[in-house]
């Protein structure tokens, strides 16, 4: 759930035990960026020190997995610095993967936000892969056991910021549409990724702006009726 406050310039994201409140910003290059941020306890509304909360900067990695091509690419998302609404690359790499597939792209941004919108075929049905790149920002560093942008591999667990939510899903989505186009005999219809850099953010010019976009510029386009999976 976001909530954003304009007159108080506060932005709080939750979840179901903590939620974090950007108590400062900072102007960069004409936008507005999140620059301290406090979590704090849903129950009782004060402030924790499970800043970092490892459910959402960890995966499971098996030894098998290591030189799975969904881990290699995982690992090169996480690297990347995409903190909201940054994108820093991550758009580019999945859109040149896409490429090789024959997936034509387009770039709709405003206002500092990158959307990716890749589609492969025509008419229906219309299968589309929603996602995001950008990332909370990661807090102070010196609470982080690993640099968050760092992948590591730590008792089984791979840690960065992004791990979970959303880099390794994104890198499942890319390895898995490659390996489904290797094998597909017949690919009828449309298969799509719509990719923003605004979901941790104010969401304002991400997949909301860009299907209003697509709406208008393919009036041909069949769009799904539910826009993630």
């Amino acid at each position: 759930l976001h909530r954003v406050d304009r007159r108080q310039r506060q932005m709080c994201i939750r979840d179901r035990w903590s939620y974090i409140k950007y108590d400062q910003w900072e102007e960069v290059n004409g936008l507005s960026l999140p620059k301290k941020l406090t979590w704090y306890n849903v129950k009782d509304g004060k402030p924790t020190d499970e800043r970092n909360d490892l459910r959402f900067n960890k995966i499971t990695v098996t030894e098998t997995q290591l030189e799975n091509p969904v881990f290699e690419l995982a690992k090169k998302l996480i690297s990347r610095v995409s903190v909201t609404p940054e994108d820093a690359g991550c758009q580019e790499l999945i859109a040149a993967r896409l490429n090789q597939l024959g997936f034509q792209t387009r770039q709709i941004n405003a206002e500092g936000v990158h959307n990716l919108w890749a589609w492969r075929g025509t008419g229906s049905p219309h299968l589309m892969f929603a996602g995001h790149t950008d990332v909370v920002p990661p807090g102070p560093l010196e609470q982080w056991q690993t640099p968050p942008f760092e992948p590591t591999v730590k008792n089984g667990q791979l840690y960065g910021r992004g791990a979970a939510d959303m880099k390794s899903s994104l890198a499942a989505m890319i390895v898995a549409v490659e390996d489904a186009t290797a094998h597909a005999e017949h690919n009828n219809g449309t298969l799509s990724f719509l990719i923003t850099s605004d979901e941790e953010g104010v969401a304002t010019y991400g997949t909301r702006y860009a299907i209003d976009v697509l709406a208008v510029s393919y009036t041909h386009l069949t769009l799904p009726t539910i826009y993630s999976v």
